[in-house]
């Protein structure tokens, strides 16, 4: 078998007619380059391509003619023949907006065969009848994908008045092929000189066809085609008669079924679609309506916005009805997962509040909040710096702030001891200014402290605890996250995360502020004791004093022994009230050292030093919640002020015992006692007493005598948590 691209008759057209193919091959070939996004380009630099290994191959055997260069042209022929005949079809697939078919396994099986024809070729090229063999296969091969080209645009109807430029591509894209017949190319026998060159001009003129396309480009809307749109569309759509009955749906509406056409035509819709919808309406009585529902197919949860539409004729009677479903699950998932966030967002909220109006102190307000976080985040550590109300002064003397580490998980001992306290002029705080939040996903940046970048965390979002002051923004703590795997934080995450900043941010301030207020309160309530108690007692001793020295001068008797005696009392009373004082003034460190150090401190430097002989009998350790604890704080507190002020004693007791299911405090002196049914409302202290035994609901038991001493008793029920 004999293939000849021109005879031996002219050797100018041997040489200048495969130049010339080429020079216009590589411009067409830079011209799809230059308009690789445009309709059909891919297709026509591969068939620009194409042809370049026909021509190439003919003009190199024209210049070095040889046995083994003819076998080089004619494998070149072969495989430049397979692969325009691939571009052409790709490319009608691609005009017919078919493109969807073009996948990976799709090209897998066109590039089969071209690269099978070459092995073979090469492998058999001494054996003439396998040779001949491979050339009609490929031929054939070539030509099919030629017609299949011919009918694929043959099936073109456009939407729009674009029918003439269709007709142009039909008969330049069919050239390859017509030229074949009008020679009389037998397909199983190549015999005729001319067809390869004749095959090569109508590869030229195809090439011209599929790159006028290219700088014919239309509109998107222009290049639909009436039956793509309407079988392609994703939503389904049905129509049906008079009778309810399936006249017409689309694929994806068979698909939806999983059927055919033929298992759903002529069969009433209540039928087929029993599982959407139930039409019980009259066809007389449709109007427009849409109807959301949610369906169970193939064990998943599907959500359809279902749109019911009357077809009517020209005399406005129904004669039909569209049925049309589109599939809205990925909207309606997203529109679920906003709620629950939304829903979880809520309890996380409300968990934070909880926790700031049932922690004692900031420390185990933000220790709650970190546990409510950790989980729906997904985070691996979490840690709070709080900023410390007073800084530390700089070489300037302005006030620089200082952060400490407040709470903290997932953290190990070394890294809590080396991130325990920072400096404001820290780097990483420097980073956050004025930003709403940092995302750190690469820790080998130098600026990033060494101890955070020992925590080996693959993402870090850190968000400042900012509350709006006035007239500006006060920064009241930082919070760190940390992921160890990927992926990093969403922007999801983080504008939750955000709005919880806000929150504890707003909590913060808001207890910093109520302790502020405490501390005022405590200061007047301390300047009023003074004034009611030291003052009066400083002012009674020199009112005495002075009378005294006021009868020495007038000469008058005087009981000197008795006045030496009042004036020394009213001394030692100032001076007990004044210990009290000074003690009341320095902060009690209840937290770490607990109930029983902080009472026995206080017995030690006030009753003690006040000649007052005290017994302290307690069980160690007590176990008890932490409100139970400051309540029973403050009842021994302002038992002993009574007797420090009123009861005139000379020894206190005070017993603090744990039962198995109560807490007792007995509070006890030899003093002058009194008559409970006597003592005018919220005189001694006694109803602040009574308020806090009210508030844990508790039980006091008041016994008094004059001239016999005060016992006051206190039992709360056990409750560790």
């Amino acid at each position: 078998m004999e293939i000849y691209f021109l005879t031996d008759k002219n050797m100018v057209l041997q040489i200048f007619y495969p130049a010339a193919s080429i020079i216009f091959s590589l411009f067409l070939a830079r011209v799809c380059v230059k308009n690789i996004n445009a309709e059909g380009s891919k297709s026509a630099l591969f068939l620009s391509l194409s042809a370049l290994i026909i021509f190439i191959s003919n003009l190199i055997y024209s210049i070095f003619p040889s046995d083994l260069m003819q076998s080089v042209k004619l494998a070149s022929i072969v495989l430049g023949i397979t692969l325009a005949s691939t571009a052409i079809f790709t490319f009608s697939l691609d005009y017919t907006l078919r493109s969807y078919w073009i996948n990976t396994l799709f090209i897998f099986f066109l590039a089969v065969i071209p690269l099978l024809t070459q092995v073979v070729f090469w492998l058999f090229l001494t054996k003439q009848d396998v040779v001949s063999f491979l050339v009609e296969f490929n031929t054939i091969y070539s030509y099919s994908l030629l017609v299949g080209s011919i009918i694929v645009l043959g099936q073109i109807n456009s939407l729009f008045s674009f029918k003439a430029r269709d007709i142009y591509f039909w008969l330049l894209l069919s050239g390859p092929i017509f030229a074949a017949a009008v020679l009389g190319l037998d397909l199983m026998y190549i015999k005729h000189q001319w067809s390869g060159a004749l095959f090569a001009v109508a590869i030229l003129f195809s090439m011209v066809g599929i790159s006028t396309n290219i700088f014919l480009q239309a509109p998107k809307a222009v290049q639909l085609r009436r039956d793509s749109m309407l079988e392609n569309v994703s939503d389904s759509w049905i129509t049906l008669d008079a009778d309810k009955k399936i006249v017409d749906c689309n694929q994806t509406a068979l698909a939806l079924f999983n059927a055919t056409h033929d298992d759903v035509l002529e069969r009433p819709l209540p039928v087929v679609l029993s599982e959407f919808l139930n039409l019980n309406v009259k066809m007389d009585d449709l109007v427009d309506d849409e109807i959301e529902k949610s369906v169970r197919i193939n064990e998943d949860t599907r959500y359809f916005n279902i749109r019911l539409s009357p077809i009517e004729n020209w005399n406005n009677t129904p004669i039909g009805m569209l049925v049309t479903l589109r599939d809205v699950s990925s909207r309606k998932r997203e529109e679920i997962e906003r709620q629950r966030a939304r829903d979880e967002m809520f309890v996380l909220l409300n968990a934070i509040s909880n926790a700031a109006s049932q922690s004692v102190d900031l420390e185990e307000f933000l220790s709650d909040v970190i546990y409510q976080i950790v989980s729906p985040f997904k985070t691996s550590s979490i840690f709070i710096y709080a900023v410390e109300e007073q800084g530390r002064a700089d070489s300037n003397h302005r006030r620089e702030s200082e952060y400490y580490l407040a709470a903290h998980i997932g953290l190990s001992t070394d890294a809590v001891k080396q991130l325990q306290d920072l400096p404001g002029s820290t780097t990483i705080f420097q980073l956050l200014d004025g930003k709403k939040y940092l995302l750190l996903e690469d820790f080998r940046d130098s600026q990033i402290p060494n101890s955070i970048q020992l925590l080996n965390l693959s993402s870090m979002l850190i968000i400042p605890l900012v509350v709006q002051g006035e007239g500006d923004q006060k920064l009241v703590g930082v919070l760190f996250l940390g992921r160890r795997e990927n992926p990093s934080f969403p922007q999801d995450d983080i504008i939750r995360l955000n709005i919880l900043a806000e929150q504890i941010a707003s909590l913060i301030d808001s207890d910093r502020r109520k302790k502020l207020a405490i501390t005022l309160s405590e200061r007047k309530k301390l300047m009023r004791d003074v004034h009611d108690s030291v003052s009066q007692k400083l002012y009674g001793l020199v009112t005495l004093t002075e009378a005294a020295q006021a009868g020495l001068e007038a000469g008058a008797a005087l009981d000197f022994e008795k006045v030496l005696s009042r004036i020394g009392e009213n001394a030692r009373q100032a001076v007990k009230e004044l210990r009290l004082f000074l003690f009341q003034m320095q902060p009690s460190n209840l937290d770490k050292e607990g109930l029983i150090s902080v009472l026995h401190h206080r017995l030690a430097a006030v009753e003690g030093r006040a000649d007052i002989k005290v017994r302290f009998l307690a069980d160690d350790p007590i176990q008890i919640s932490r409100k139970k604890e400051i309540a029973l704080y403050y009842i021994a507190q302002e038992s002993l002020n009574n007797v420090l002020r009123h009861a005139h004693a000379k020894a206190v007791s005070v017993i603090l015992k744990q039962g198995h299911k109560f807490i007792t405090l007995e509070v006890s002196d030899d003093g002058c006692g009194f008559e409970p049914g006597k003592i005018k409302q919220g005189g001694l202290g006694l109803e602040n007493i009574k308020e806090r035994v009210k508030q844990e609901n508790g039980k006091l038991k008041i016994s008094s005598m004059p001239g016999k001493g005060t016992i006051i008793k206190v039992t709360f029920e056990q409750n560790k948590t």
